[in-house]
């Protein structure tokens, strides 16, 4: 896997040279442009041979050893064009680039030669054909083996493919490498309900994507032969011809083409039936964009193999030639074997197949092996994820290998990734608007599209929520796959592994439980630097003598009294996460490090006060001080901090005051006061700059000139408040300017207000309104009578209300309405029928409400319905026929409905049903229902 990091490191070295080639660096002397385009040159021609390196790498020390130099000139290339020397550079400072330039080109030119040796070959479609073949699929199942633990997703894909009545259905099998997509799509295709189908075909699509070929392979077995026709008209012909009338069924395995046009193509290409004619289409897939492109129904995404059907997948492979007597012994161990596979299909085949006919004690060292922590190096198991690292963009491949510093299961907080991906510089955004967060985000989004990295969801978060997650984490497997493609360049420093040392290419260190100076384990090529349960580490003055190019210092594993000092001398220091430190005080010479652009000591319950100084990290985009409850105040100097675009003092219960300086953070986002004490803002707040453009959070009016008592609306560009915690704060005199509203646990915001309301641009510019955890009566939500322009709102955990407030039925805006564990709500109020606007209704844990009032018959917009886990509801009314426009119908639990009103069966609007957790429910509508859709 050398090579494919070798890959990234190669490309942002060509970029680097080519940036510097046109710019005012290609002057610094006579043949400086030429010489670097002569560098560019000879590293593109080295990146053609790098997917044979790749190949070959496995396999050859020597090839290994010469990816890894080919790495350490490019990035040694990238390091000195990054930061080239301003015009203000004294002579020798440019005559001390020159040289190294020079130096570097010398050094390349050696790596070049050495290339001939070795014989690369450059990379050609070949290469992906012969790794197609050997993983090409067939639609026969083996007898000798059961499938098990996809009986329920394959009758529900049934299902799916026999009552849509779509001309064409398209349906995504969505999920990770080695989860079973391809078992589960043979089991549907030999399924015996399938001979419903008067053609069918199976076609492997693989990465090497062909439309013409997998036309071909249809038309082919679709009536037993191939007219020998390339160009696609002569195809599609072909295709409508034998297709015509008849019921289709076809497969397109491991699908990898993100293309939209060519999706496109394939979609028309393949309905070419005439009018009689239906197809039905599987698709397997591990990237969603593609799922999402192509689906006519929601894409099927599909999760791990419980612990016991693992167990079986498991059993099969590895007991078939056991002796008897061991039996009882292997089945304890293999069963807990089987449990450290983590559900994954593929895990458990290719471990059963490594234990086959090896004794117990072979097995016992299996299972006790430290390897299930570490990376797995079996060769059945990496390749088929490996795939979908090959097949990322090269700008995210860093981004993923990175993540091998995490340990495994463990989550990961997504703000704190991104952060570390900036300090490190594997963010580039794209456009010169676009700032380095944006374009993170952007990439998180992309890796999570890919399946390789998935929203944390806890098991009281339903699915629908899960982007909602603030951590992101990987499977075990994956976790492997990030271990191997990062090699050398990560490396975990334990107190097993005290005599191993990093390599010199070593960049990435997770210090853990390790109690030895670290001066002699770390080189100068380290960029990031993290401990994990080091109570007994210390930092001592030489600590950083041979490494201070450090981007990234987390040293939260550390139990530290206050901030070691050798961190003063990383001058390139970007991130630094020093949370619950035990001093009062921070150091002064904190305000050094001024390429600062996070900073956070959360939890530093101590630390009173911040350095004066705090100005001087002009660069800093990203201070976290929340949970620091001695703070009493922040200093002036905090106007400096200009760049600033989080600051987050939640939870700071002796901040009694803000600074008038914190007016001058024009380019603040985010304002984080949770849990905080102050009854009001201070008077300074009223100066804020009007080119405030960007913040999301916080407030309302305040007075510009106490003259002529005129007033300007605070924060008007304000999107996005969140308020938690304020148990004393009162909101006057007008609701804040913010589209997007969340308060939690504020009952006073929500009851301080008068009943009357007076609507006017500010009021109406909340149109999304979050209320959790509060404890109002029903006739005491006053504050939305100061918000008619609502159209979203979601009540979490109110327990006091019995009924809806009234104050809701003044909402004639309101589309959206969520309800969630208000667990004291026993009825819908009369008026409930007069919001007409309403288009999504959803009730979720509410389990004293009985019925669902009459006046709902009134809600001829509504397009959604979605009751969860309400278990006191006995039926739904017959008048639910009369809710014309329902498109979607979702029942969660509610084991009391055991059926739905007969007149849904003529219900012309209602597309699709999804019953879950409730049986008897589901087995009623497969039968009276069977002309919906039912997921």
């Amino acid at each position: 896997m050398e090579a494919i990091v070798a890959s990234v490191v190669v490309k942002q070295a060509i970029r680097s040279l080519a940036a510097a080639a046109g710019s005012p660096m290609a002057r610094l002397w006579r043949n400086c442009k030429a010489d670097l385009e002569e560098m560019r040159s000879t590293l593109s021609l080295l990146e053609a041979g790098l997917r044979d390196a790749e190949r070959r790498s496995g396999n050859e020390e020597a090839v290994r050893v010469w990816l890894q130099l080919l790495k350490a000139v490019a990035r040694d290339i990238s390091g000195a064009l990054d930061h080239p020397p301003p015009p203000s550079w004294k002579i020798f400072a440019k005559l001390s680039l020159v040289n190294k330039i020079e130096q570097l080109k010398k050094k390349l030119k050696a790596v070049d030669e050495k290339r001939h040796i070795f014989g690369f070959t450059f990379h050609n479609r070949s290469i992906i054909e012969d790794t197609d073949g050997r993983r090409e699929t067939m639609a026969c199942i083996d007898d000798e083996f059961s499938i098990v633990g996809r009986s329920r997703e394959k009758q529900e894909i049934v299902r799916i493919l026999l009552q849509s009545e779509r001309k064409m259905t398209i349906l995504p099998i969505l999920g990770l490498g080695g989860m079973g997509k391809t078992t589960l799509a043979k089991l549907v295709f030999n399924d015996s309900r399938m001979q419903y189908f008067e053609r069918r075909a199976w076609v492997h699509v693989s990465q090497n994507f062909n439309l013409a070929r997998i036309a071909k392979a249809v038309a082919s077995q679709f009536q037993g032969t191939a007219d020998g026709f390339d160009d696609l008209q002569s195809l599609y012909n072909q295709l409508e011809n034998i297709s015509s009338g008849k019921k289709c069924l076809i497969v397109l395995d491991d699908l990898w083409e993100s293309d939209i046009e060519l999706l496109r193509k394939m979609k028309l290409m393949l309905n070419c039936g005439k009018q009689r004619s239906m197809v039905k289409i599987i698709v397997t897939t591990r990237i969603e964009a593609i799922a999402q492109e192509l689906s006519t129904a929601s894409p099927y995404k599909l999760g791990p193999l419980s612990d016991d059907n693992c167990w079986t997948v498991f059993k099969q492979i590895a007991f078939q030639s056991t002796n008897e007597e061991d039996l009882y012994v292997l089945e304890a161990v293999g069963r807990d074997i089987a449990i450290k596979c983590k559900g994954l299909p593929l895990a458990a085949h290719a471990v059963g197949s490594m234990l086959r006919n090896k004794s117990v004690d072979f097995w016992k060292a299996t299972r006790d092996s430290t390897t299930w922590h570490k990376s797995s190096s079996h060769g059945d198991v990496l390749p088929s994820l490996r795939l979908s690292y090959e097949h990322m963009p090269f700008y995210l491949k860093p981004c993923f290998s990175y993540c091998a510093i995490f340990s495994k299961g463990r989550a990961m907080d997504k703000d704190k990734l991104i952060q570390q991906w900036i300090a490190l510089d594997f963010v580039k955004p794209a456009l010169p608007t676009l700032s380095h967060k944006v374009q993170a985000e952007e990439y998180l989004r992309e890796l999570l599209a890919t399946s390789l990295l998935q929203y944390s969801v806890s098991s009281l978060v339903t699915h629908e929520h899960a982007k909602d997650s603030k951590e992101v984490s990987m499977h075990d497997l994956v976790h492997d796959l990030a271990r191997s493609v990062a090699g050398d360049e990560t490396f975990y420093l334990h107190a097993i592994n005290q005599n191993t040392s990093p390599s010199d290419n070593c960049h990435h260190i997770v210090v853990v439980t390790y109690d030895k100076r670290l001066s002699r384990s770390l080189s100068a090529n380290v960029r990031s630097l993290h401990f994990r349960d080091c109570a007994g580490q210390q930092l001592p003055g030489d600590t950083f003598s041979l490494t201070k190019n450090v981007r990234v210092l987390d040293i939260t594993g550390c139990v530290l009294r206050k901030l070691p000092d050798p961190i003063r001398q990383l001058a390139h220091l970007r991130y630094l996460d020093a949370s619950l430190l035990c001093d009062k005080d921070l150091p002064m010479w904190i305000t050094s490090l001024v390429k600062l652009h996070y900073l956070s000591i959360h939890g530093s319950s101590k630390i009173s006060e911040l350095p004066k100084s705090i100005g001087n990290l002009k660069d800093l985009v990203h201070l976290d001080l929340s949970c620091c409850g001695s703070l009493a105040h922040l200093p002036e100097f905090f106007s400096y901090l200009t760049n600033l675009l989080l600051l987050n003092i939640a939870d700071c219960s002796s901040l009694s005051a803000l600074p008038n300086s914190i007016c001058d953070l024009v380019n603040l986002e985010i304002l984080n006061l949770s849990g905080s004490t102050l009854e009001e803002l201070p008077k300074g707040l009223g100066n804020l700059k009007k080119d405030m453009k960007n913040l999301e959070v916080w407030y309302t009016r305040v007075l510009i000139d106490a003259e002529y008592k005129r007033e300007e609306v605070m924060f008007p560009n304000l999107h996005k408040l969140l308020i938690h915690g304020c148990n004393k704060l009162m909101v006057k005199p007008c609701p804040p300017v913010a589209a997007e509203w969340v308060i939690e646990v504020c009952d006073i915001i929500v009851s301080s207000w008068d009943g009357k309301g007076h609507p006017n641009i500010i009021s109406n510019s909340t149109t999304c309104l979050e209320i959790s955890d509060c404890h109002v009566k029903p006739d005491g939500w006053r504050l939305l009578y100061h918000l008619p322009g609502l159209c979203k709102l979601k009540l979490r955990m109110c327990n006091e209300l019995n009924s809806l407030p009234g104050s809701i039925q003044v909402l004639t805006s309101l589309r959206s309405l969520l309800v969630f564990a208000c667990r004291s709500l026993t009825e819908l109020p009369e008026w409930f029928g007069n919001l007409t606007s309403l288009q999504e209704l959803e009730i979720n844990y509410c389990p004293k409400l009985e019925s669902l009032h009459g006046s709902m018959q009134r809600l001829t917009s509504l397009r959604l319905l979605h009751l969860g886990h309400c278990d006191n509801i006995l039926s739904l009314p017959e008048w639910f026929s009369h809710l014309i426009s329902l498109r979607r119908l979702e029942i969660s639990g509610c084991q009391l409905i055991k059926s739905l009103p007969r007149s849904m069966q003529h219900h012309n609007s209602l597309r699709e049903l999804q019953i879950r957790h409730n049986p008897e429910l589901k087995q009623w509508c497969e039968f009276f229902l069977d002309d919906k859709e039912i997921v």
